[in-house]
């Protein structure tokens, strides 16, 4: 037998990204064009203030530059303001990147399915 995941919650482009801190991003919504502030799932910026958080930031920036962005949020998100979701620059887990290269730190369970199976 041969059993699918399906993922729930929306996957939708996205472009014009801003890091706010190595969490954070600020982008457009496709095809709305709304803008939010995306709060990276399971991960927690350093202080934005502090030499590595600005090192962070300038990190997450550098990995959303000429990217083809894709956000996935839970199913009931808001689609305006502030909202926590997954962030895919190139097809790369964004906030799994900022992890493992130390620019961010894991924080709390994912509440993405995929993260869930995988624990």
């Amino acid at each position: 037998m041969h059993l699918t995941l399906i993922t729930l919650g929306y996957y939708l482009p996205a472009t014009n990204p801003a890091a706010i801190d190595g969490a954070t991003v600020e982008l457009e919504l496709r095809p709305s064009g709304q803008q939010v502030y995306l709060e990276l799932d399971g991960v927690g910026a350093h202080d934005p203030a502090s030499p590595r958080g600005q090192h962070a930031t300038r990190a997450l920036g550098r990995v959303l530059q000429d990217a083809d962005l894709i956000v996935w949020l839970p199913p009931g998100s808001p689609l305006v303001g502030r909202v926590r979701g997954r962030l895919y620059a190139d097809g790369a887990d964004v906030g799994k990147y900022m992890v493992e290269q130390h620019h961010a730190r894991p924080v709390g369970p994912h509440d993405h399915p995929e993260a869930a199976r995988a624990a």
